[in-house]
């Protein structure tokens, strides 16, 4: 991604080049869209930790329970 940003791409060209490497749905364009986000925004470090902010209210045990019983749902968009 940040590859492609520094070339500048767009992030479903870029989503689509890993698409294309790692097969269909290996990345999606919510995900893509939240680095190009981030990447404009001058934010460079791909270390997840460096995104830290304000802590997670959500029960993790929960959480955990939803991705086991559909690994492909997702909040992409939703608060």
């Amino acid at each position: 991604m940040l590859y492609g940003f520094k070339s500048g791409e767009l992030a479903t060209v870029s989503s689509g080049r890993i698409d294309a490497v790692f097969g269909d749905g290996a990345v999606t364009e919510c995900p893509t869209q939240d680095w190009s986000r981030r990447f404009r925004a001058g934010h460079f470090d791909v270390n997840v930790s460096s995104w830290s902010g304000r802590a997670s209210g959500v029960d993790s045990s929960r959480l955990r329970q939803l991705v086991d019983s559909n690994p492909r749902q997702t909040m992409c968009g939703k608060t």
